[in-house]
């Protein structure tokens, strides 16, 4: 059986596109942060999150709610992607505070203003 020129052609195409991807897939995987480590994480819950957490109780006994954004100037996490994720309720009366190991979310810590309670999800 003989392949028609354009089926040739579309399987060249999809052949050079799977390569690429692989290529890029590896370049982004080669550059993501190694510092998800148990020590890595219980540095940022019980070290690094603690300047976070004091900021935005302050805020609260101040204003009666939390920040809408996180102070500036507070400590990076020493684990994952280095950058805290905030979440204010609707009602600005409790928060989340994640950090995760990679740009897709998981694994991660998050703290809970309502539990005052860390959640690791691995």
């Amino acid at each position: 059986m003989k392949l028609s020129p354009q089926k040739v052609w579309v399987a060249a195409l999809l052949s050079v596109l799977v390569a690429v991807a692989a290529l890029a897939a590896r370049e982004v995987w080669r550059k993501l942060p190694r510092n998800w480590t148990p020590d890595a994480v219980r540095r940022t819950m019980d070290v690094d999150a603690v300047q976070v957490i004091q900021g935005l109780e302050l805020n609260r006994t101040t204003d009666g709610v939390y920040p809408r954004t996180l102070i500036p100037g507070v400590n990076n996490p020493t684990a994952g992607m280095r950058s805290w994720k905030y979440d204010l309720s609707d009602d600005g009366r409790s928060y989340t505070l994640t950090v995760v190991a990679c740009p897709w979310g998981y694994p991660s810590v998050t703290y809970s203003s309502e539990t005052r309670a860390w959640v690791v999800d691995e």
